[in-house]
């Protein structure tokens, strides 16, 4: 809920040194998006594409959330703006008497089966029927973009009902896990605002295109040194031009200027200074990186009954300390990142896996530079 992205496929492991590690790769999902990337489907994807606009044009009814509200007893308005629906909505939400009713909705909308919902909701009485956006934030999040979107259409001269109202309600429940939403529907912007965190922004889907195309010409038109140079200077930050959408993102949600220094970086000599000193052994940051992804992979993985002690422990906190990421990426991906490397240092990169990894500064901070 805090616009941090939902990892696929984590699996956490204990290292031989104790350390606990998050590993993240999604080797089919990278292999499915490059195809893609090439515009070559299956025709098993090609029908379940055509199924899935099939089912996601089926019309949106308000329905199950007007009976539920009159069955609550709570008042409700058809509303006459964007801006009384919103209203609306924020108060249905906070009042009392329609909160037991949400958990049908849910079950209803979401199709999750009775027995979970029961003990949802035991588990809500029994937790003093705390609000909901206190009790499941993600679940309140979900039903607020449904009373948004289900309660629009009771005024038809507001909104019109729409055969892709469900897909663009769908794309919501991404929403708080990013920081930046990007549409072209009239509809999101108009209810999107409903739903933001201060720290995030809507943007028009073709403006960021536009800019984004024209900030890669510009890239493509320099020469090698001239992109090591712009590289030198402004790291991954984009071109500084307020009159650039991108520039404004960036200013917003990063603002810091981080120069890539791989190549220096990968061959600088670091040693322990907890060792004693005649262990203190140099070795470089790629031997460590190395040694470590090793030591991750041959970490034991932790079943799921240590998963919910960890969890119950550290209160939903992540207890890992070791956070590798694998994914496929070219080597003429890796060009672009790095501009700075030569043939001989993609010699020693994998072309294919691209690992990253992540350390707590609290366990790993203490290495020094030779």
């Amino acid at each position: 809920m805090d616009g941090r992205f939902l990892a696929s496929r984590e699996v956490v492991v204990r290292t031989v040194s104790g350390s606990l590690a998050t590993i993240v790769e999604t080797p089919l999902e990278d292999a499915i998006l490059s195809r893609w990337q090439r515009g070559e489907f299956s025709e098993q994807e090609r029908r379940w594409a055509q199924q899935f606009r099939k089912r996601m044009e089926r019309p949106l009814s308000p329905k199950l959330y007007l009976d539920n509200i009159q069955r609550a007893g709570v008042s409700f308005e058809i509303p006459r703006s964007d801006e009384e629906l919103i209203a609306s909505v924020n108060e249905l939400l906070n009042d009392r008497k329609l909160l037991p009713r949400l958990f049908a909705i849910l079950a209803r909308h979401f199709n999750i089966p009775p027995q979970s919902i029961n003990e949802v909701t035991l588990r809500w009485y029994k937790e003093g029927r705390r609000p909901f956006d206190e009790f499941a934030p993600y679940a309140f999040f979900c039903l607020k973009a449904n009373f948004l979107w289900h309660l629009s259409l009771t005024n038809p001269a507001l909104f019109k009902p729409d055969k892709n109202d469900r897909k663009d309600l769908e794309y919501c429940y991404y929403l708080p896990s990013s920081q930046i939403f990007a549409t072209k529907d009239d509809k999101h912007k108009r209810l999107l605002p409903g739903l933001l965190r201060p720290d995030q922004s809507l943007v028009d889907g073709d403006e960021l295109k536009q800019d984004l195309r024209r900030i890669s010409e510009a890239w493509n038109q320099l020469t090698k040194e001239e992109r090591i140079s712009l590289n030198a200077r402004r790291g991954d930050a984009p071109p500084e031009d307020w009159n650039s959408i991108i520039y404004r993102l960036w200013k917003k949600h990063d603002g810091e200027i981080s120069i890539s220094q791989h190549k220096q970086l990968i061959g600088a000599k670091l040693i322990d200074p907890t060792l004693p000193k005649e262990q203190q052994i140099e070795f470089t940051i790629r031997e460590f990186m190395q040694k470590k992804a090793k030591e991750i992979r041959e970490g034991i993985r932790l079943s799921e009954a240590e998963l919910q002690e960890l969890n119950k422990r550290y209160e939903g906190q992540d207890p890992t300390t070791i956070l590798m990421f694998k994914s496929t990426v070219s080597r003429e991906r890796l060009k672009e990142w790095h501009p700075e490397l030569t043939e001989a240092d993609l010699a020693q990169e994998n072309a294919d896996i691209y690992t990253q990894i992540y350390l707590d500064p609290e366990e790993y901070g203490h290495f020094q530079f030779c």
